[in-house]
């Protein structure tokens, strides 16, 4: 299931068409096609996932990636205040670069540091960054919470780095 998964991430995350509809939608029959699989393995996936990624329309007709795109998308979030804290997990390779700019279009950030250091353990040793959320807000940097898991925001500009984990 886990490359079925990742076929679909690829598709909903990364991938600019044509097929997809406002809000970052596409219809799940172009999904089940794409990747070989019924509808039933389709919502074990979006059920599965630990992180949320996934949304299913009401009706199940059409599929959506709620963030990690590459590829530009209106998700039409609503912005949410954030907690005083909150974390991003990367390897230690990136530690860098994530202070110069990112590749993805939202910095994603966790309200705790297990989740971050699990991020980060997926491309190498991991390094845990701790980020003065609470302070950002009030200088005017917008946040998004599409899942209780995962929080959005355009970037963290090294000031509002409190430390390494």
């Amino acid at each position: 299931m886990k490359g079925k998964s990742k076929k679909i991430s690829y598709i909903l995350r990364h991938r600019i068409s044509e097929e997809f509809l406002p809000g970052g939608w596409l219809a799940v029959n172009i999904v089940l096609e794409e990747v070989g699989i019924t509808m039933d393995e389709l919502e074990a996936i979006v059920a599965q996932n630990d992180k949320g990624r996934y949304q299913l329309s009401e009706d199940k007709t059409l599929i959506r990636a709620l963030y990690g795109h590459s590829v530009p998308v209106d998700l039409a979030y609503i912005p949410s205040q954030p907690p005083t804290l909150l974390y991003h997990g990367t390897a230690l390779k990136n530690y860098e670069s994530i202070l110069d700019s990112g590749n993805r279009l939202f910095v994603h950030l966790s309200e705790d540091v297990q989740t971050a250091v699990s991020v980060g353990q997926r491309h190498g040793d991991p390094v845990v960054l701790q980020v003065d959320a609470k302070r950002m807000s009030e200088e005017g940097c917008v946040f998004y919470n599409p899942k209780n898991v995962i929080w959005l925001t355009e970037y963290v500009l090294p000031q509002y780095i409190l430390g390494i984990l």
